[in-house]
């Protein structure tokens, strides 16, 4: 890997605390990286069907109130409609248009603590583009409580205006 000190961080300044909604940040960095390859994102024009398979990637809990993992896991779940993830029994309502939802019905895998901010992935074509970042959930992996990640295609203004201020 590479480490590179990052910066600054640019919040988006329309973040929520309270509803987590608009959970998404820019990190500027001292220097460009040299290793690894960009990664592409999801255009606002692609649809996030429901059962589409998501990749995530992190260094977080495996089982809730665990401590981080020393080494990158990964899982692969479905994404879930936003109407399913804002039924009553699930999150009632909470999830906006900038989130979507991914997991299975009865739990089992998921996103966990010390995975927020991390990628979350789908195929496009033969390539993996970026769709969204872990941001938050009820617990890890619980029945009905699916991982909700920021769905990043609606950031994309947002993103160009930020790194033109910010070159």
């Amino acid at each position: 890997g590479e480490r590179v000190k990052v910066q600054k961080i640019i919040v988006h300044e329309a973040y929520s605390q309270t509803s987590q909604d608009n959970d998404i940040a820019l990190l500027k960095l001292e220097r460009p990286l040299v290793r690894g390859q960009t990664i592409g994102l999801l255009s606002a024009s692609q649809s996030l069907d429901a059962g589409i398979g998501l990749r995530v990637t992190g260094w977080g809990a495996i089982a809730e109130g665990d401590d981080g993992s020393e080494i990158l896991l990964g899982a692969m779940m479905p994404v879930v409609t936003n109407q399913t993830c804002n039924e009553p029994q699930s999150y009632a309502g909470s999830i906006t248009n900038n989130m979507f939802c991914a997991g299975f019905r009865d739990g089992g895998l998921d996103s966990c603590q010390g995975d927020s901010g991390g990628p979350a992935t789908v195929k496009s074509g033969q390539i993996r583009v970026l769709a969204g970042v872990v941001s938050w959930g009820e617990g890890c992996a619980r029945s009905l409580k699916y991982g909700v990640y920021t769905r990043v295609s609606n950031y994309g203004t947002w993103v160009t205006q930020k790194r033109q201020q910010n070159p």
